[in-house]
């Protein structure tokens, strides 16, 4: 049997995290269970590790949200990285999309960040790459938020809170709200 039919046999496919069935049926599960996800289109883009793209556009705003669908560490913070700059700038047609609301500019400081509130009802924040080596948030009444940067690279190899490492990929609203240190390491 040629193995190009034997890797996509149902047994194999059965048994592989990653395999292409396995991804589907993540993805159907996943917009079941998340009704802000039932509108809008969805593609799986051509990366080293299964990463699928959800696009949905809403008036005049193109709404994108990265999904990591594998078993290990979300690397796909360089397309965050891309669209931010790409699309973000200093010029008068700097902001893409319809700013009236303010949402793209509250994408552009989570993006810069590292965290997004992909659902914000959910109470947590999708882990990301931070496009800083520091940042500092004082909010009225709440202790200070420091984000830290360690390290180069493109793939979060660690993420920590107060030094405490971190094995989500989502951080719970409470971490942020109630101040401390959020660490990122990256590597190759």
């Amino acid at each position: 049997v040629d193995p190009r039919h034997t890797a996509l046999s149902v047994d194999t496919q059965e048994r592989g995290s990653d395999a292409v069935l396995h991804l589907a049926r993540r993805l159907i599960a996943m917009r079941r269970d998340a009704p802000a996800l039932r509108i809008g289109s969805f593609e799986i883009i051509d990366a080293a590790e299964p990463l699928l793209v959800f696009d949905r556009i809403d008036g005049a705003n193109r709404i994108r949200c990265l999904f990591n669908l594998g078993d290990v560490t979300f690397h796909g913070g360089w397309l965050v990285h891309r669209i931010a700059r790409q699309f973000y700038n200093d010029t008068p047609d700097g902001i893409i999309g319809n700013e009236d609301a303010g949402q793209m500019s509250a994408w552009y400081i989570f993006a810069t960040l590292g965290f997004y509130p992909a659902q914000p009802a959910s109470g947590t924040y999708v882990v990301g790459l931070p496009m800083v080596r520091r940042a500092t948030i004082d909010a009225p009444g709440k202790q200070r938020l420091s984000i830290i940067l360690h390290g180069s690279g493109d793939r979060l190899k660690k993420l920590s809170i107060n030094g405490d490492r971190v094995d989500s990929l989502a951080l719970p609203h409470e971490a942020i709200a109630s101040g401390g240190t959020i660490g990122f390491t990256l590597g190759p």
